[in-house]
Order: structure tokens, then C-alpha cells, then sequence
């Protein structure tokens, strides 16, 4: 059970990030973008040869559409996270939007082991794995960072930072570890301090208490939805005890494949759960594939208000409970409304599910956060968090030393103090944000809470649906980006 746990949530968190472009308007032009590869070293922190092979090209793209040249023109940066580098190319409006302002130069800049940034040919084994780690991804950017400087004539330019999630931390991470090479980052649902041993201490349960508020009133629902999910539960439990039990659910849920075993039914139950973690993360005010690997299929706006219009009136039978429950996921993994059947053991497509595994690597290995839920604070089951349970499962999947301690340490927490020109946001509808920065630390590194939304949508194209508190978020981090752009170039001229 905590396996397929870990499974889920880790692949929550790929999806939510790895996942195309939103069907937004596109006003960039990726002709004036080149594809570049860059040899980096495998192993940046080590001088012993690596037997598989010492280095790998990395990919990124140059977009030159917008760039003014001088030595006072910015140079917008995505740290590329745990999926193919274009979909962020094609996806972060913030950066497109702003360029012409600017006149900055754009890069993104992919993460190692995903899309065609692969050491040793996408070998997975332990030894090949052993260099996926947030830090050697983060001396990847700052040594491409410094190359650009070199051969661009960048030297005393600006460079700021752009990520989301996953990505959003490398960029944050960036500027506190390689404050030369970036002189500021926009870090939009950064899940920075969602790890054992930071202070104030990381509540395993709040992401999935803020999955519930969703599915409540509070999160605009209704609380007889989140009443009848977590009402469900044991009906499911109990009648996948028996075979005839177990048909029962087969057909309450259209499944593809018969529920075999009790294990099976586990399964089913995960399954299901996920949905709501996905469509929490995609809260946002107008159709969206972003959840949905892009394409022509989209999610309804607020898909969770849409998943909870079935529990009004509020299902008074087990077989009631079942059907509302099946047409409540249905929202997310039918969405387009032509799937006659359910498959459980779909994740997106093939390059989607590649990209949940190796972040299952990093999430397990050397990024491990801490979830769990309780079946009263949230509409679930008690699933309570297990860090040696997942360390094992980490070691027997990927032969890979879990270091649940090693975030906290190497990064800091809560601990910005020594940081400077950083803006995190969370949107406040997004589970993500129990594990980010929502409060100012300093004058210089700030944090917006965006009422009403889900997951890093101020990185998106802008739309005419986007509620006011997203565009003044927009443009805040914009301010504080001229604001940085300004100092560094005064400093050097």
C-alpha cells in the first residue's frame, strides 16, 4: 500500500509539472528559438573519472526574439524540472510577455536524465542513476550560465531565474547556492520546505487537508462533497473483500480490467484518490489540458466544483455513494467523455510515465517529503506517513540511500536569512503551498499568496478569465524583476 502511496504522490507532483502547454494563446515565436547542447560534466563534484562516462550534452533552447543586446539587457532563465524542456518553453507566458519590455534573451534550460538530456543513454540501473540529484542538476545551470556569459559576451548581464513546482525550487535553490551566476528568481509553487527537519516543522498531513477544503465549501464546493468521499471509503474497502464484492466495483467504476485480489482493490483506491490531488493542482478559472499532458482534451475551469455538483443532493445509498464517486473522477480521467472503460494503471503517455519515475528517483533518494493523510482532517483513508517504509521501497526499487535529512541541511528551510531578490508564489487553492514560503522573510525576498487559483498559473499566458488577484500577482513579480535588473545593472556600470 505506502508503495503504490509513494507512487501516486510522486507522480502527482511529475505530472503537475511535466504536463504540455494549457491551449493558451501563443504569442511566442519559437523560429527565433535554436537548439543548443552544451557538454556537461556527469559528475560535478567528484575528480575521479565515472566509469559509465565522464560527461553528457545537455539540452537548452536560445530564443532571440526579443533581445536588445548591450550589457543591460536581462537574460530570462528556466530551470528546467522533471520533464522535456520544451513543454516549459512553450508554457511560461511570464517569460514570453515580458521579453519585449525587457528586451531579454530567453533560455530554457533542460534538467538532466529528462527529454534528451541523458547521461549514459537513459540507462537506469543504480550506478547510471547515481548522478539525479537536485544538486548536480543545479551545477548543470550554473555552469551553463557561465559558458553563456563567456560566449555571449554576458559577462556583467543580468540573469534571473523562472521555474514552477519542482522547477520553481532549482530556481530559488540557484540563487542561494550560485548568487554570481543568478541575480534573482520568480519561484511559483515551490514546495521548498515540504522536508523532514525544517523549522517551523512540515505537517505531512496538510496537503491533503487542503485537497479537502477544495472539495468544501471553504474552497468553493460544497461540504456534503468532501462528506461523501471520505463516506465512501469503507464501502470500497468492504466490498473488495469478496469476489462478488470486488464485480461490484468493476462495474461501479467501468474498469478495463477485473479486480483480481484485495491488492487490486488498493489500487483502485489510489486511483481514485489521485484524481483529487490532480484537479485540486488544477484549480484554475478556465478550461485547461495542463493536468491532462496538453493536447485537445481539458479539464472544465475549477474541476473540483465541477467533480463535486454530484454530490448534490447528497447520495444517501452505498450504490448512490459508488456512483457519485465514479462521476466525480470521471471529471478527470474521462474528461473528454469517449473512454469506455477505466484503466488503472495509465499515467498520462509513455514519456509522462517515464518522467513520474525518475522523479519517483529524486523524490524518494534525495528529495523525500513527507505526506500523509488521516481520514478525519481530510476525506480520505488513514494512510499515515512512513519514512522508513519509503526508504525501503526506495532502496528495493532503485538501490538508492534515502537521505530524508539531507533537503533541510543542504538548502535551508525556512532559513533565508542570507538570501536576497527572490519572489515565491502559491496559489491559494494549491496543496502545494502547505510545503512553500507564504509569508515575506525580508525586503528582498517576498512571498504572494494568490486567492481562489491552483498551481503556478501566474506562470501561464495571461487569459481574459484570470481573476485580478493573478494578473497584480504578474505584475508584482515583473516590479521586483525590473527592481533586481536595475541594482545589478547600476552595480555595474
Amino acid at each position: 500500500g505506502l508503495m503504490l502511496l509513494v507512487f501516486i504522490v510522486t507522480a502527482a507532483a511529475a505530472v503537475a509539472a511535466t504536463v504540455a502547454a494549457a491551449g493558451m494563446p501563443a504569442v511566442q515565436d519559437l523560429s527565433s528559438c535554436n537548439v543548443k547542447y552544451f557538454t556537461q560534466n556527469v559528475n560535478h563534484f567528484g575528480f575521479a573519472p565515472v566509469p559509465l562516462g565522464n560527461t553528457f550534452q545537455q539540452r537548452y533552447f536560445v530564443c532571440w526574439q526579443h533581445w536588445q543586446g548591450g550589457s543591460t539587457s536581462p537574460v530570462f532563465f528556466y530551470t528546467g524540472n522533471e520533464a522535456n524542456v520544451e513543454l516549459y518553453l512553450n508554457q511560461t507566458g511570464l517569460m514570453w510577455e515580458n521579453a519585449a519590455k525587457f528586451g531579454a534573451l530567453l533560455v530554457f534550460a533542460e534538467h538532466r536524465y529528462f527529454g534528451e538530456s541523458l547521461p549514459f543513454n537513459g540507462r537506469e540501473d543504480p550506478a547510471s542513476m547515481a548522478f539525479l540529484t537536485s544538486d548536480q542538476a543545479l551545477a548543470d545551470f550554473a555552469v551553463l550560465i557561465a559558458s553563456l556569459r563567456e560566449t555571449l559576451g554576458l559577462q556583467t548581464n543580468a540573469f534571473i531565474g523562472f521555474g514552477g513546482s519542482y522547477g520553481g525550487m532549482l530556481a530559488s535553490w540557484l540563487r542561494l547556492k550560485y548568487p554570481a551566476q543568478l541575480q534573482g528568481a520568480v519561484a511559483a509553487s515551490a514546495p521548498i520546505v515540504a522536508f523532514a527537519d525544517v523549522n517551523p516543522k512540515y505537517d505531512p498531513l496538510g496537503f491533503a487537508r487542503v485537497v479537502t477544503d477544495d472539495a468544501s465549501a471553504s474552497g468553493g464546493a460544497t461540504d456534503a462533497c468532501a462528506a461523501g468521499i471520505r463516506q465512501t471509503w469503507p464501502v470500497v474497502f468492504d466490498l473488495g473483500t469478496t469476489a462478488s464484492g470486488r464485480a461490484q466495483l468493476e462495474q461501479a467504476f467501468q474498469l478495463c480490467h477485473p479486480l483480481v485480489s484485495a491488492a487490486n482493490v488498493s489500487l483502485l483506491a489510489y486511483w481514485l484518490q489521485d484524481s483529487f490531488d490532480y484537479m485540486a493542482m488544477g484549480s484554475y478559472p478556465y478550461a485547461s489540458s495542463y493536468m491532462l499532458n496538453g493536447g485537445d482534451v481539458k479539464l472544465p475551469p475549477y474541476p473540483m466544483r465541477v467533480a463535486c455538483s454530484h454530490y448534490s443532493p447528497a447520495p444517501a445509498t452505498n450504490a448512490s455513494l459508488l456512483q457519485a464517486l465514479h462521476q466525480a473522477v470521471s471529471v478527470f480521467y474521462n474528461a473528454s467523455g469517449t473512454k469506455k472503460c477505466a484503466d488503472l494503471h495509465v499515467v498520462g503517455n509513455n514519456e509522462t510515465t517515464r518522467d513520474a519515475r525518475l522523479w519517483g528517483y529524486l523524490a524518494c533518494s534525495g528529495l523525500m517529503m513527507p505526506f500523509g493523510r488521516d481520514g478525519k482532517q481530510d476525506m480520505f483513508w488513514p494512510q499515515p506517513w512512513d519514512e522508513a517504509a519509503e526508504a525501503a521501497d526506495c532502496f528495493a526499487q532503485w538501490g538508492a540511500q534515502a537521505r530524508p535529512r539531507w533537503p533541510a541541511l543542504n538548502y535551508g528551510g525556512w532559513d533565508l536569512s542570507a538570501a536576497s531578490n527572490l519572489v515565491f508564489s502559491n496559489g491559494a487553492l494549491d496543496p502545494w503551498k502547505t510545503g512553500g514560503i507564504t509569508h515575506n522573510i525580508s525586503d528582498s525576498v517576498t512571498a504572494l499568496l494568490i486567492s481562489d487559483v491552483g498551481h503556478h498559473i501566474d506562470l501561464f499566458f495571461t487569459t481574459e478569465q484570470d481573476p485580478q488577484a493573478v494578473t497584480q500577482a504578474r505584475e508584482y513579480e515583473m516590479r521586483q524583476v525590473e527592481l533586481w535588473v536595475q541594482q545589478h545593472n547600476a552595480r555595474h556600470t
